[in-house]
């Protein structure tokens, strides 16, 4: 892993935890690697994230790319994130190698999951 911010979400994960009581969650495995990722969500009265927590179970991409979503979600309003995610790994995509692009944005498919399921409650 050669991008220096990847490398550090890889090592020193946020927010790798099963929640007991999550507002939403969605679990999804990859076509391609089988990659594992389940977030979970508490999401408060105002749709910010008051709390989240993911656990995967894959490669050091898939790792770096959950966190760094938990880092982006947490304390964020629901409707932000997908595109607070986007901004912080545009930049570093280029330092992904083509076949691990997927395993970043792993969680973020999954995300999308709990943003449809919470826009439809």
């Amino acid at each position: 892993m050669r991008n220096p911010i990847l490398k550090e979400h890889f090592l020193r994960p946020r927010g790798m935890k099963r929640l007991n009581s999550p507002s939403f969650s969605s679990i999804k495995r990859s076509e391609q690697c089988k990659d594992i990722i389940r977030i979970s969500v508490v999401v408060d009265e105002h749709g910010n994230i008051a709390d989240i927590g993911a656990e995967v179970y894959g490669c050091g991409y898939s790792i770096a790319g959950a966190s760094l979503l938990n880092e982006c979600a947490l304390n964020c309003n629901i409707e932000d994130v997908e595109d607070k995610f986007i901004m912080a790994t545009q930049s570093l995509m280029e330092d992904v190698p083509d076949s691990n692009k997927y395993c970043i944005n792993l969680a973020l498919k999954v995300f999308r999951e709990i943003y449809e399921k919470y826009r439809n409650k």
